[in-house]
């Protein structure tokens, strides 16, 4: 489990055509799916897009140290 409280699904690396295009590094991030109710309702939560933005923010701390 996430700080989101989300449940990890996977993670995992591609070569995706538009980050060919960035000069530096690019991570693609997913919070949740819109076709799913439950992650659709957390999604449409300022409260939880704070939280997203913060486990986000931190995680990118993390990687740097």
């Amino acid at each position: 489990e996430v700080a989101t409280g989300f449940q990890l699904r996977s993670i995992s690396s591609a070569n995706y055509l538009i980050f060919g295009y960035a000069d530096c590094v690019t991570v693609l991030i997913e919070l949740g799916f819109m076709s799913h109710k439950a992650d659709r309702a957390l999604l449409k939560e300022p409260a939880f897009l704070d939280k997203c933005a913060l486990a986000i923010a931190y995680g990118i701390d993390a990687m740097r140290a």
